[in-house]
């Protein structure tokens, strides 16, 4: 018995329900009837009733539970008496580099009267944002891949026990200069992009090599790869007839750096997705956080 069980089991009363525990807790359905029916093992009691409905509290379970809560306020007392206050704790995030992205946490934090003062953000490849959550310096990350490689994303992300929750799917847009000569164009012909210089995301580069699909060299007649998301701006602007794949950008974005975004077809589809510990110590924040960046998410399609 540990006390992160002591408090699935006493959200899952609050609730009756493990599917809306599990949504509250910010984790899978299935890890959390795990870890209670491992609970209920181990006590030697049957704690919650599964129902249609939902579950409800055995007599045994009630009791349970009535321990439970005077365990969770405790402990609650000691932290509010004894530990540091949450805003001093450092809060890493790892993520791909995506304007929507900074901007949603930019924009969260800055109205959020209790966030953690020390935050590290980092913007790096799929794989490295995995490996930044598992080993604990990033609380909160968000893996971006093409559903094709979902497989092998979502192995990594279990091998290391994390949980995660879908953001979005999208197709990606086209970024450019406004003086593009392809920006008159209302959807783009990817054809027409294979003479183009491409942008490439450097450390992209350092994930997984089988998975770069040929068409990020083979097609093009030159390609830049830049590690420095303002950089990869400035290119735009300044090399003529550069581009860049993206997920939609904010249109105050676009404004600032003097972009345009522009469909594309056969445009690439991509999945965004929070990576977590089910136990982090910070889970109302990344609750918080993710809502943000879904809001921001559902504002392009």
């Amino acid at each position: 018995m540990n006390f992160q069980q002591l408090q699935y089991a006493v959200e899952i009363a609050k609730t009756g329900s493990i599917s809306a525990a599990a949504k509250n807790l910010f984790m899978g359905q299935p890890n959390l009837s795990k870890s209670i029916k491992e609970l209920e093992e181990e006590t030697g009691i049957v704690i919650f009733h599964r129902t249609s409905k939902g579950v409800q509290l055995t007599k045994s379970g009630q009791e349970f539970i009535g321990y439970a809560q005077t365990i969770l306020k405790q402990v609650e007392k000691l932290e509010s008496l004894y530990n540091k206050p949450s805003q001093s704790l450092p809060f890493g995030f790892s993520a791909p580099r995506a304007a929507y992205i900074s901007s949603a946490f930019c924009s969260y934090m800055g109205s959020t009267a209790d966030r953690p003062r020390h935050i590290y953000y980092q913007e790096t490849n799929p794989a490295s944002v995995i490996q930044d959550v598992a080993s604990g310096i990033s609380e909160l990350g968000i893996v971006r891949f093409e559903p094709i490689h979902g497989d092998y994303y979502m192995g990594l992300i279990k091998e290391n026990l994390l949980e995660h929750m879908l953001i979005k799917e999208y197709h990606m847009v086209v970024l450019m200069s406004r003086n593009h000569p392809l920006s008159a164009m209302d959807i783009i012909p990817v054809s027409m992009l294979h003479s183009c210089t491409r942008i490439l995301q450097g450390d992209i580069n350092q994930d997984r090599p089988e998975l770069r699909a040929s068409r990020e060299t083979s097609e093009h007649h030159s390609c830049i790869s830049v590690y420095d998301r303002g950089s990869q701006f400035d290119f735009l602007r300044h090399i003529p007839g550069s581009y860049m794949w993206v997920s939609p950008v904010p249109q105050e974005e676009l404004e600032r750096h003097g972009l345009i975004q522009r469909p594309c077809s056969l445009s690439p589809v991509c999945r965004d997705i929070v990576v977590y510990h089910a136990g982090s110590r910070f889970l109302s924040l990344i609750r918080e956080l993710t809502e943000a960046l879904r809001q921001a998410a559902g504002e392009f399609t």
